[in-house]
């Protein structure tokens, strides 16, 4: 699923046995795992259970137990810092008592004309 999702197969999940079929399923998830065990319906289960548990929750916690597991110290954290820009009018009363400020300033995206998001 990882590697269709990042798009090295592109195939529709009903597909996945048939291209887990030549893969060694067993050494790679479980023993008692066949490639037939990976349809759509399982699949499709398995992406509910994920959604309901939250991904980036889940991608936390199996992060954290590689880096246990492997005795990985990490030193630095990562920050996303994807900007997003609003559109609209934003009146504000007292600008100075406002813990962000919604104005116009530099933007990654390469929209000037949108306005961004500032915190105090």
């Amino acid at each position: 699923m990882i590697l269709n999702a990042l798009g090295f197969v592109g195939r529709a999940l009903y597909l996945m046995p048939d291209y887990l079929h030549n893969k060694p399923v067993d050494l790679l998830i479980d023993p008692d795992l066949t490639a037939d065990d990976f349809n759509d319906d399982t699949l499709g289960r398995c992406l509910d259970d994920l959604y309901a548990a939250g991904v980036t929750e889940v991608f936390y916690q199996v992060a954290s137990h590689a880096l246990q597991v492997y005795g990985i110290r990490s030193r630095f954290v990562h920050l996303d810092s994807s900007s997003f820009h609003l559109h609209g009018a934003y009146d504000l009363d007292e600008p100075e008592r406002e813990a962000i400020s919604v104005t116009y300033g530099y933007s990654k995206d390469h929209r000037p004309d949108l306005k961004q998001v500032y915190c105090s």
